[in-house]
This record gives structure tokens, C-alpha cells and sequence, in this order.
């Protein structure tokens, strides 16, 4: 195993992972719901099973189609969207903040889509600002906000939008990641903090020629599926 093959792996994840996302781009883009909704398949999960998740995303959807939030924003108040969702039994109180503040955060931008907002300060070159605001949403934090840049870049083919700095905007460390890097002695097993992880994989797979977003990818799938890749590859 090395860096590019890493990288490979990560084309597989955009080919399983997001190939329904690529398939609706237009869509993300101009459905304010679509777009929450793919925020949503990366702020819901925080380590529980996916399944849990799952069902609270799908009643928080419920709600946020039945308030009619496009027509309504103005009357939305996070107190009593936050009753809303609670009787619609999205039960986790992460949760129910979360959903009010990434309202929140969206009620100012034009168009009320958080994807094409995020895509357009990538664009702009202003993907700081962007990962600071969705890093205050209560709930959400780096990895969150860094696995739905991450994704979103790679959707949308923002790659080369990129400035080198600006890849740790890009990179969410967890345990498969920093495990991978390991391994491929990129850090060394006392490295524990994220932003020199970030930096040193950023630096050594462009120095190979290959896409930091790919191989971020790329090694969260190897660590995620290390048991089938095991027995697939006998």
C-alpha cells in the first residue's frame, strides 16, 4: 500500500459514496432542501449507528418540509422549531440545536442553501470563513465541517480552487485516517494533533501527485472496509 493506491481507493469512495450526489449536482445547487439535506448526511452522524441517524435526518426532514421553511423563514424561531422537532421525536438535543443553528446560519445567505453558499466562498477563495461559520453550529465542529467540505470540493470538482494553505479546510482526522498515515509513515504513532496531521498528509500527497481530498477519502474507505478489502484481495 502506498499514497496513490490510497488515492485510488478514494475514487472508489466518490464512485459509492457520492455517485447519487453527482448525479443531482443542479439540484444541490438550486433546491434549498436537497442542499440541507446533504449537510445533513454529514452532521447527523457522530459516532452512533448509522441507522439512529438515519431516522432522526429523516424526521427532521419531515419538519423542516412541513413548516415550510422557504415561506416561512421569517417566521422561524429556533425555541419553537426546536418544539417542533422534539414532537416530532428527533429526540437527541445535539440534534434539535444543530438543525436550529445551520437554519440559522442559512436564514442570511441568498437562496437559503447551504451548499451553494459553501460552493461559492470556495470559489471565492473564502473557504476560511465558511469552515468558521459551520464549525459555530452547535454539534458540528472540524471533522464535521471538514468531512462536508471535503465531499462538497469533490462533488463539484472545486479541487483546483484549492489553495495549498487552504487544504486543511478539507481534511476530517479520525481514527482510519490517522491509522492510514501511520502506516504509511507519514506521522509517527505519537502524533496527535490534527492540524500537523493535516499539514504533513496535505504535504507528502502532493508531493506524490495526488489529491489530498482523494487520499482523505481514500483512507477512511481502506479503514471503514479494511476487513472485506482483506478478504477481496485473497
Amino acid at each position: 500500500m502506498n499514497i496513490k493506491r490510497v488515492g485510488e481507493y478514494g475514487q472508489r469512495y466518490k464512485d459509492e459514496f457520492l455517485i447519487s450526489d453527482l448525479g443531482v449536482k443542479a439540484q444541490l445547487l438550486g433546491d434549498w432542501h436537497e442542499g440541507l439535506n446533504f449537510f445533513f448526511r454529514k452532521s447527523f452522524y457522530r459516532g452512533r449507528k448509522d441507522e439512529i441517524s438515519d431516522v432522526f435526518r429523516e424526521r427532521a426532514l419531515e419538519v423542516i418540509q412541513e413548516f415550510d421553511l422557504r415561506n416561512n423563514i421569517r417566521k422561524f424561531k429556533p425555541s419553537e422549531f426546536n418544539k417542533l422537532l422534539k414532537q416530532n421525536r428527533v429526540n437527541n438535543r445535539v440534534d434539535r440545536r444543530m438543525i436550529c443553528q445551520s437554519i440559522e446560519l442559512i436564514k442570511g445567505k441568498g437562496g437559503l442553501n447551504i451548499v451553494s453558499y459553501s460552493v461559492e466562498q470556495i470559489k471565492k477563495d473564502e473557504v476560511a470563513g465558511v469552515y468558521d461559520e459551520l464549525c459555530k453550529i452547535y454539534g458540528v465542529a472540524d471533522k464535521i465541517a471538514t468531512f462536508f467540505l471535503r465531499d462538497l470540493a469533490i462533488v463539484f470538482g472545486l479541487e483546483g480552487k484549492i489553495d495549498e494553505q487552504d487544504y486543511i479546510y478539507f481534511q476530517p482526522i479520525d481514527t482510519w485516517v490517522r491509522q492510514v498515515a501511520e502506516r504509511l509513515k507519514i506521522i509517527d504513532e505519537r502524533e496527535n494533533n490534527a492540524d500537523t496531521i493535516k499539514e504533513k498528509i496535505i504535504s507528502a500527497t502532493l508531493s506524490e501527485g495526488v489529491s489530498p481530498l482523494l487520499f482523505n477519502a481514500g483512507a477512511w474507505y481502506i479503514g471503514k472496509h479494511s476487513f472485506d478489502l482483506l478478504f477481496n484481495n485473497e
